[in-house]
C-alpha cells in the first residue's frame, strides 16, 4: 500500500488548489453544506448552494460527508 500526502507550507494550508464540485441535479437544497461550513464557503441561492468563498475552504470535507444526496465532492 502506498500513501501520498499533499505537502503543506508552514502556514498549514494545502499547496494544491481546492475544488468543490456540485452536481446540481442531485441537490435537493437542504442547506446542510452551508449550515455546517465554519468558513462560510457556501451561501444558499435559488435553493442551491453557491460557492462564494472557495479560498477559505480547509478541506475539512464536512459538506461532502454530510450531503444526503452525494451532490458535493471536495478535491
Amino acid at each position: 500500500m502506498t500513501t501520498t500526502t499533499t505537502p503543506r507550507p508552514s502556514n498549514g494550508k494545502a499547496t494544491t488548489p481546492v475544488q468543490i464540485l456540485l452536481e446540481a441535479p442531485w441537490c435537493k437544497g437542504c442547506a446542510i453544506c452551508a449550515d455546517l461550513c465554519a468558513k462560510n464557503v457556501f451561501v444558499m441561492k435559488n435553493n442551491l448552494p453557491m460557492i462564494v468563498n472557495l479560498s477559505a475552504c480547509t478541506r475539512c470535507m464536512l459538506c461532502e460527508m454530510r450531503c444526503p444526496d452525494f451532490a458535493l465532492t471536495v478535491i
